[in-house]
């Protein structure tokens, strides 16, 4: 847990329901932002396990995982659970140096490096003390580079440029194996990376020309699938003859048909059949009915605005489909409007058009 006397810690706030309606069933630090969690990230740039501040109700559903300490008072690294680093100059703190003020490029306090953190730091940032104003009055700023994922639509956005950014790392900490192929399997490009016994059924075509490919290890792209990078592909999921482009990212164990793009999809969910999804995310466990579809675009091409439960919201996007939580299913033929929240455990029946 510590680096250099440095014990790095990763910190919800109450401002986690500004990333509803995934965030009511997660902490932050587990939304999927390219081919990683924000957690995943720290974590890789660190070399090392972090730990974990935040909401004791969600803790209690999704216990803090064997082997993770929670924060100790002593000399701590404290970051801010929505920033998703670009790099890992932050990460080496000279001993001695006094306290630091770890800054984004518009000047947010991200992160801190506290010398002496009171026993109750805990408790003071669940109740929405900011990192910072547990820095002495001396402390430096120091600029990084990241995102700050402090809006629910953020991840589907970023999620092509994260993958891109995700790649290099990813690579050189892990060997790629080599592809089950079937016949008239077609490859354009050479950034590729395949886990050990990933699959690619005959007349399947994969291009990494315009990002990379990262298919994990189990996952098999199906029969005359079409996978346009920057793309993930999960442990164990599968494509059925879909078509991804955009930047996509699918989490674990996920089944998808259809066209998707510029998605975000945490895992273990379920979009096999035909339909357009389209600058959405999803939780875990969704499933979508045949041929499911959500608009992503305005008839007047105008800003799409989001309610995620206190009011409609700009989001300074012209793209953005549907963002629905963990347990959410759709019957067959379900038309989505632009903006579409749904919060999680909702079953929504075809019919009327859903909007947001």
């Amino acid at each position: 847990m510590r680096r250099g006397g440095w014990q790095a810690t990763l910190v919800e706030g109450p401002w986690w329901p500004d990333l509803r309606p995934l965030s009511w069933t997660r902490p932050v630090w587990a939304l999927r932002c390219g081919a990683t969690t924000i957690l995943e990230r720290v974590e890789a740039l660190l070399g090392r396990p972090v730990a974990l501040i935040g909401r004791k109700d969600v803790g209690a559903c999704l216990p803090i995982p064997v082997g993770r300490d929670a924060w100790r008072p002593g000399p701590s690294l404290f970051l801010d659970a929505r920033w998703l680093p670009a790099t890992g100059a932050w990460r080496d703190h000279a001993d001695g140096a006094g306290d630091l003020l770890l800054e984004s490029a518009d000047g947010r306090v991200v992160g801190a490096y506290v010398t002496d953190p009171p026993a109750d730091a805990a408790e003071r940032l669940r109740g929405g003390e900011e990192i910072g104003g547990l820095a002495g009055p001396a402390a430096k700023p120091m600029a990084v580079q990241g995102r700050l994922i402090d809006r629910a639509w953020l991840p589907m956005l970023a999620v092509a440029e994260e993958i891109e950014r995700d790649f290099g790392p990813w690579c050189r900490a892990r060997p790629s194996a080599r592809p089950e192929q079937g016949p008239g399997t077609h490859f354009a490009g050479e950034r590729f990376w395949w886990g050990k016994g990933a699959s690619c059924e005959g007349g399947a075509f994969l291009d990494a020309r315009s990002g990379p490919v990262l298919v994990a290890e189990g996952a098999v792209i199906g029969a005359g699938s079409i996978v346009k990078g920057p793309a993930f592909i999960g442990p164990r999921s599968e494509l059925h003859a879909a078509r991804l482009e955009g930047g996509v990212s699918l989490g674990p164990r996920c089944k998808i048909g259809g066209e998707v793009q510029c998605t975000v999809v945490q895992g273990f969910s379920n979009k096999v059949h035909d339909g357009f999804l389209g600058h959405a995310h999803l939780g875990s466990w969704v499933n979508l009915g045949a041929t499911t579809t959500n608009s992503d675009l305005k008839n007047t091409y105008g800003e799409i605005a989001v309610d995620l439960g206190e009011g409609r919201m700009a989001t300074g996007s012209t793209k953005i489909g549907c963002l629905l939580g963990d347990h959410v299913k759709t019957a067959i033929g379900t038309l989505l409007y632009t903006g579409t929240v749904v919060d999680p455990g909702s079953t929504l029946f075809a019919g009327a058009p859903v909007s947001g």
